[in-house]
């Protein structure tokens, strides 16, 4: 949300930024130890990154960021709180964590990989059984809300136009920024 950006307008102290948070938003209640503070779309405003050493040194609160492509603006960084964060690349789901997301075990995947790693074939059942999930995993694609709907329906029914769907998101994503996407097809 826009009015959001000005957060950092008296710095980049703990105190500051819940101050500025809260006067937008009285009703949004800070516990130590307690509050997740979620910075989403964090390209749009990517000197909240210098905020994250402030947070890390204070300690009170967890924080996430998030945001594509974020190390294109990283030179309109002020300073990048390095040592202070840590940086994941998000991915779509692999196989155990589709797995995971139909219901089953760690001790059911280990007992997959045991036999992997000794060379023993999966019995019929096993090898049945996972070989349907491949199928079902690669039609999903591995997206989170393809899985879910996938999971939740019990049907591939309307999976096609939610994978579009979400294609399209992205090229809408990527191209707001220079160099964006090409569209040229090979």
């Amino acid at each position: 949300m826009p009015e959001y950006k000005t957060i950092l307008q008296d710095g980049y102290t703990v105190d500051n930024i819940i101050k500025n948070i809260s006067l937008h938003n009285s009703d949004v209640e800070f516990i130590s130890n307690d509050t997740l503070i979620f910075f989403d779309e964090m390209q749009e405003y990517s000197d909240i990154a210098t905020s994250l050493k402030f947070f890390g040194i204070d300690g009170r609160y967890d924080v996430i960021c998030s945001g594509s492509l974020m190390g294109i603006n990283y030179k309109e960084i002020h300073s990048n709180s390095v040592g202070y964060k840590e940086d994941y690349t998000m991915r779509s789901l692999d196989f155990e964590e589709f797995l995971w997301a139909k219901g089953y075990k760690n001790e059911q995947i280990e007992d997959l990989y045991t036999r992997m790693k000794e060379v023993k074939p999966l019995t019929e059942t096993q090898y049945t059984v996972m070989m349907n999930h491949f199928n079902d995993y690669i039609i999903t694609g591995g997206m989170p809300e393809v899985v879910s709907m996938f999971i939740d329906n019990k049907t591939f029914s309307g999976i096609l136009n939610k994978q579009k769907a979400l294609l399209t998101d992205y090229e809408e994503d990527i191209t707001q920024y220079p160099g964006g996407l090409d569209k040229t097809k090979y």
